[in-house]
């Protein structure tokens, strides 16, 4: 991290002056002949016009003074936060010359901990995204900022303003909309797209505050989740995978392991994780956990809380079952719900509360801030717009023509207001009809601050010269008030009145902010005390004021409308690492879909990829089919987040050849917008339950996955005992473990008598990974980060249709058992490093050989492309550059990692086990004149995990942590009657449950 004693004088000096600065040479030159000439070469004729021609004058100005933070060519860190979603996740820039190329979870922050999720990784290709705007827009064109402000200003004389936002988790945001209101009498509504108003709503009906309390599952001994994907997308995945995982850890005199059962409609990555998993219709979900409270009610002695709410439910004998489990942690239990209507969220925190739970695992006084949305009032404000009420209106980080319902009538209710200021960086269809756009910066090139739980303060700073001209809101609201102050000051000037008096520092405030600014976050007591008590009538009236989903009738399917892990939302939809991570649950990229159940599918007599018209009057969307088990046969889910008008810049992604496809149609959008399907009533904007009709159109469109081409599988034909699949993803039982740690685990032991000569064996260390497939959920943050890390290109659609993608790391899934008894393991998979590698005898040229410390190496220069390396690897962990592929916008450029090759067209890469941190560790370790620490190195994949599932070291140091997880109860090898002596050691997955479907617990088979 930056040392902030030195913060502002360093600041600007090792911080390039403008982005020109940043950019190389040739990035620079033209696409003449010449150019090309000198670039791409014709042998000794064109290193000879090289040669004589005069290159780009640069001018170099050296530092007259030395900084005792910064060395030029090593990198240094900025603590700062991160802005890929609400949850404010406290990270670390890694930064390089003047500009961040990778963002890491910063440890001591109490939200991430270290880990990050994959929006969070992909966020820093955000930052340079050549299309985001420059500069202020007057009616469409560009102009000054002082003429936008007097345009503004203009408007707000004497005018009804209003202010629409997403939530402001900015404490000093707030503090200048709330100076703003004051000023223009403005009131301010905030929104958000993924909202939970019914969370908020069933609070403040049963315990009179409006507040969503903060949730902490590694208290939690038995967790029932209704429809909450809490691991991907629900509200803080990162803090909340964090405390999952530290309440199941299974190994060790010390072993402990929550009972997480889930409820769901359509299949999730939480879902995936759980114990014991139910699928139900989106229309017996509120009847479920009625039928929860009444059991959970009965062993209280308290019959009368029941209500009269209906509980025909099915598994009935499950829930009863639940319901004792949960009454047995009772303080100790935690119940969540995901939907968003407030009847069934009261049933939630009823059970919650008879439970004993607020308190212990559910916290009032200290809550979280991350979603403070409110449904009624966005639908109060544009039942104004169109009754003509509102002559200004300010919309911040939102696209309301995009988000809500066609039959809502945005675009018509916007029309009627006298003047729309959009604060949008990019294109959209709300700043489209907008009279002036203030554009707002990234995260990473402004300052700002986060009040995401209350009393734990972050802050952000910039770590990059601002690539646009762009004003924060908070920036901007000040100068439409007359105010000139900068951001930088705007901020500080918050924490000095209303951060610093509540702390107990002995300082001056300059060395508190000084210290927040290195630490990047700062805890503080809060004046404020959330008074609830608990008003017994509360549930009731909400389930009374709030109408239960109907079930639907015979011929129709129950539309679930949900957030993937890659793409929560639209404004994901921009960023490319994003859309070719392959879904950790389909495994699809480039696409959202309906997912059906296999059955479902049979019966409406579709097949994978065929076009489907999902409608409901004149709302309609056509998309593929996507066959996914665990959904419920009445359900069908599609993705939100695509469909965004402009995503067809992405047409061109990948590489220009005679057979290439586009990966998105000029003027089309990746995927299809599902918000005409939403359904917005008068408390809340609805995402599942609505009865839609689906029918065949008789188009087809192919699907982009990638595990079809990797799954490890032999011919029936050739199966050994009985099966065509190997045994890749090992699972057992928690009871079996304790029971007997030895032999609760069956898999593959290597042979004795080995072929393999010991050409290179060596005594120093062999580095290795070991994978805790208990702890890892599959959110795919490792592969987000390994790509950022390691320079891997994106390559479009097409491409990957081809079973082209180049990620060095994927995220692979299996099955196992069926129907109610589904089960589903996701396992890491990269280059294993294999001691007897089976890639290293193949290649003519020894561009794949071993290091003397353990690694396979790739040795770009040296390959030819025979590709007889990727056919001999078990692993299929191979990728081959069959292109150059495009890298034509020079500010995307500034993403890549210049510790690291761009490979070149022809050569064959893999994962190198981030071989130059490996390279860095050891250097300063030698500087330092000591041994390398176990731990002090970590992998791109590893820094990333939220819940601590990979570990890196010494596999030959028997004290290192990998060391002793290789050699642990639950380790073993894939494939390791190959004998090829694999670096990477996986631990079995554990799941508490009693008995699995097949009634073996152990050994499962996965396909």
């Amino acid at each position: 991290m930056t040392d902030t004693s030195h913060h502002a004088a360093d600041r600007h000096s090792r911080i390039p002056a403008t982005i020109d600065d940043l950019v190389l040479p040739v990035e620079r030159e033209g696409s003449s002949r010449r150019t090309f000439l000198k670039l791409a070469g014709f042998g000794v004729a064109s290193a000879t016009l090289a040669g004589c021609s005069r290159g780009v004058t640069r001018l170099v100005v050296p530092r007259l003074d030395a900084s005792d933070s910064v060395t030029p060519g090593l990198a240094y860190w900025t603590a700062t936060t991160c802005g890929g979603c609400e949850a404010r996740c406290g990270v670390l820039a890694r930064c390089r010359d003047g500009r961040p190329v990778k963002l890491e979870g910063n440890p001591e922050h109490a939200i991430s901990r270290g880990g990050l999720c994959a929006v969070g990784q992909a966020s820093l290709l955000d930052l340079y995204d050549g299309t985001r705007r420059d500069g202020a827009l007057v009616r469409g064109k560009k102009a000054s900022w002082n003429d936008a402000d007097a345009v503004v200003r203009a408007a707000l004389a004497n005018s009804r303003v209003r202010i629409l936002t997403r939530t402001i988790t900015s404490p000093s945001t707030r503090a200048g909309i709330e100076r703003f209101t004051k000023q223009f009498g403005a009131s301010h509504v905030e929104w958000d797209p993924r909202s939970a108003s019914a969370i908020l709503a069933a609070h403040d009906a049963c315990f009179g505050a409006r507040v969503l309390p903060r949730m902490h599952f590694d208290r939690a001994h038995v967790i029932a989740s209704f429809d909450a994907d809490f691991l991907g997308t629900w509200l803080s995945p990162v803090d909340f995978a964090r405390d999952y995982a530290a309440g199941r850890r299974p190994d060790g005199d010390d072993a402990t392991m929550s009972r997480h059962v889930h409820v769901e409609s359509h299949l999730s990555l939480t879902g995936s994780a759980a114990d014991e998993r139910l699928a139900v219709a989106p229309s017996e979900l509120r009847p479920t956990l009625a039928l929860l409270r009444k059991h959970v009610a009965d062993l209280a002695g308290a019959a009368d809380a029941a209500g009269s709410e209906p509980t025909d439910a099915p598994y009935a004998t499950r829930i009863e079952h639940l319901a004792q489990e949960l009454w047995g942690a009772r303080g100790k239990s935690l119940v969540v719900c995901g939907s968003d209507n407030a009847g069934t969220q009261a049933l939630t925190v009823h059970i919650n509360q008879l439970l004993g739970n607020y308190g212990k695992t559910l916290d009032l006084e200290q809550p979280s801030l991350v979603r403070r949305g409110d449904d009624k009032a966005l639908l109060a404000l544009i039942e104004e717009m169109r009754n003509g009420k509102v002559d200004v209106l300010i919309v911040d980080g939102l696209d309301l023509v995009y988000e809500l319902p066609d039959d809502v009538g945005t675009t018509e209710a916007l029309t009627k207001v006298g003047t729309v200021v959009s604060t949008s960086p990019l294109a959209d269809e709300t700043s489209a009809v907008a009279a002036v756009v203030a554009p707002t910066p990234h995260e990473l090139e402004s300052w700002n601050d986060a009040e995401a739980v209350r009393g734990h303060f972050s802050l952000s700073q910039p770590t990059v010269p601002p690539l646009r001209a762009a004003r924060t809101l908070r920036h901007s609201l000040a100068a439409w008030m007359g105010d000139d102050t900068d951001d930088h000051d705007l901020v500080q000037a918050y924490w000095q009145t209303s951060v610093y008096p509540r702390t107990k520092a002995k300082g001056s405030f300059q060395s508190f902010f000084d210290r927040a600014l290195h630490d990047g976050y700062v805890a503080v007591p809060s004046p404020e005390r959330t008074r609830a008590r608990w008003r017994a009538d509360g549930p009731a009236k909400m389930l009374a004021a709030s109408a239960a989903p109907a079930a639907v009738a015979d011929g129709s399917l129950a539309l679930v409308v949900y957030s993937k892990v890659g793409v929560p939302e639209g404004r994901n939809a921009h960023n490319p690492w994003l859309q070719e991570m392959p879904d950790p649950l389909t495994t699809l990229v480039w696409d959202n879909y309906a997912c059906v159940a296999p059955a479902t599918a049979a019966r409406m007599g579709v097949r994978p990829g065929d076009v489907v018209r999902i409608a409901d009057g004149d709302a309609a969307v056509e998309v593929p089919v996507r066959t996914l088990p665990g959904i419920h046969p009445d359900t069908i889910a599609v993705a939100r987040g695509y469909g965004v008008s402009g995503t067809d810049r992405f047409s061109s992604i990948g590489p220009s050849w005679l057979e290439g496809e586009l990966t998105v149609q000029e003027g089309g959008t990746v995927g299809r917008r599902v918000s005409p399907l939403l359904t917005l009533d008068k408390n809340s904007l609805r995402t599942s339950g609505r009865a839609v009709t689906v029918t065949p159109t008789g188009d087809h469109e192919d699907l982009a996955g990638t595990q079809d081409h990797h799954r490890l599988e032999v011919p029936a034909h050739l199966a050994v005992r009985g099966g065509a699949v190997r045994d890749v993803a090992l699972v057992t039982t928690f009871e079996k473990l304790q029971k007997d740690p030895d032999h609760a685990v069956h898999a593959h032991e290597a042979h004795d008598v080995s072929l393999w000569p010991t050409d290179h064996a060596n005594d120093g260390p062999r580095w290795g990974m070991a994978i805790d497939l208990a702890a890892c959920n599959g959110c795919s943050g490792c592969v987000v980060a390994c790509q950022a890390e390691n320079n891997v290109p994106s390559v479009g659609k097409d491409e990957v249709l081809r079973h082209r993608e180049m990620t060095w790391l994927r995220m692979d899934r299996y099955f196992s058992g069926t129907g109610d008894d589904l089960r589903v393991h996701h396992q890491p998979m990269m280059c294993h490093h294999c001691a007897n590698a089976p890639c290293e005898t193949v290649c003519p040229v020894l561009a794949t050989a071993h290091s003397s410390d353990g690694l396979n190496q790739q040795v770009y220069n040296r390959c030819v492309g025979t590709r007889y390396c990727a056919n001999n690897c078990p692993y299929k962990v191979r990728r081959f550059n069959w292109f150059d592929y495009p890298r034509a916008d020079e500010l995307n450029n500034l993403a890549l990692n210049p510790d690291v090759t761009v490979r070149s067209r022809g050569v064959m890469e893999k994962c190198s086990m981030c071989v130059q941190r490996i390279q860095e560790g050891k250097a300063e370790a030698a500087r330092r004149g000591e041994d390398v620490a176990d731990g002090a190195i970590q992998m791109a994949c590893q820094q990333s995990c939220p819940s601590g599932a990979i570990v890196f070291g010494d596999l030959h140091d028997p004290e290192s942590a990998v060391a002793k997880l290789a050699h642990g109860p639950r380790s073993y090898q894939v494939l390791a009657e190959l004998n090829v002596d694999p670096g990477v050691t996986y631990l079995a997955d554990v799941r508490n449950a009693s008995e699995f479907a097949n009634g073996s617990g152990t050994g499962e088979r996965h396909g």
